[in-house]
């Protein structure tokens, strides 16, 4: 549970230091010392939502008037992506609602590719909002929790106040399945070369085992520097063929020894199967019934922060979003695919300063 530990202690260290000065001031004052709000800090918890068991973080907004930020991860990292992200937002008062998505640590891991539809996670998201009280939250997602929340604002538009996508821009639903060749055809042209090569190995069925097998090699190519994904990351075969000679790359210098410790735990004792279940769900028609059903276009306000050093998915490719939303912000931040970790404070910045001109808090 280290990592997942790593999310609240500093909140609880700073719920510590706040408690002593408000005794210190109420000492001074003569008035008496209030009670410990340990509640406060935030607590993981496991609930069952259309028979699915999700574990999940829930810490109430410290200044009632502020809303909760419902923060959805993406693939390998899972809720740790936040972890650094979560204190700038519950020093303001805000709430924080971080479940671990299906496949990830103590969340069902589904066997079943039609379980990782978006549809039916957002039922599941919507049923841990209920069970909390939680009426409407701002949304932010990166890497696959940026489809995930833009699918959950369209099918559940009245509970959300404003979206935040990270990394991925979005994409309207699709009456097909992706085919990553078809896709790259479309794409080489217009960047110059391949962007996500990597889905058709994250999709195969070998994939969980290989990636587990050569857990460093992995780790250190996705958190090594930017500039090599073209290579390692983005190109078609280039991130299996560079695990099975266990290449290691640097890792990037804001990625910790500890980080590396945490993550390396937390994906031995959960394993990849799951979260490769999204590639595979994203190659898969499980979504192509939202076509036709949502409303394809971002009615909400919306943030894009697109990372000018992640070749996944360059600036671009964004553009394209631009004549599907009524009222979207783009804004640039000098990171690479992690963005939440690697300029936690900037990322911060950026969504702070826009929700506040959008009116939303």
């Amino acid at each position: 549970m280290g990592i997942i530990y790593s999310i609240i202690k500093y909140k609880e260290h700073r719920q510590k230091k706040q408690d002593q000065q408000a005794r210190e001031e109420a000492a001074a004052s003569g008035a008496p010392p209030p009670a410990d709000n340990r509640e406060s800090a935030g607590a993981w918890k496991k609930g069952t939502f259309e028979g699915v068991t999700y574990n999940y973080l829930y810490i109430k907004p410290s200044e009632p008037e502020k809303p909760v930020f419902l923060l959805l991860h993406g693939f390998p990292n899972g809720p740790s992506n936040y972890k650094h992200f979560i204190p700038h937002l519950t020093s303001q008062g805000f709430g924080i609602l971080l479940p671990e998505l299906l496949g990830y640590g103590e969340t069902d891991k589904p066997q079943n590719v039609e379980a990782y539809a978006f549809n039916p996670m957002c039922r599941q998201i919507a049923g841990i909002l209920d069970a909390e009280g939680v009426e409407k939250v701002v949304g932010l997602g990166h890497d696959f929790g940026a489809p995930l929340i833009a699918r959950f604002s369209q099918f559940y538009p009245d509970r959300v106040l404003g979206l935040v996508l990270g990394g991925a821009p979005y994409n309207p639903p699709s009456p097909k399945a992706l085919n990553v060749d078809a896709a790259l055809a479309a794409i080489v042209p217009v960047l110059g070369y391949e962007n996500i090569g990597y889905f058709k190995f994250f999709a195969a069925d070998y994939a969980p085992a290989e990636l587990e097998k050569h857990l460093d090699s992995f780790l250190s190519i996705m958190f090594g520097p930017p500039a090599e994904w073209k290579e390692n990351v983005c190109q078609t075969g280039g991130l299996e063929n560079k695990i099975k000679v266990d290449h290691l790359s640097t890792f990037e210098e804001w990625f910790k020894t500890q980080d590396k410790e945490e993550l390396t735990a937390y994906l031995k004792k959960g394993g990849l199967t799951g979260p490769c279940m999204w590639f595979r769900a994203a190659v898969s028609p499980v979504n192509v019934g939202d076509h036709g059903v949502i409303d394809p276009r971002v009615k909400h306000p919306y943030l894009y922060i697109s990372p000018t050093q992640d070749p996944s998915y360059p600036l671009p490719m964004a553009a394209r979003q631009d004549s599907l939303c009524d009222d979207i912000t783009t804004k640039t931040i000098p990171t690479g695919h992690w963005i939440f970790e690697q300029d936690h404070e900037g990322a911060a910045k950026l969504v702070l300063e826009w929700g506040k001109a959008k009116g939303l808090f």
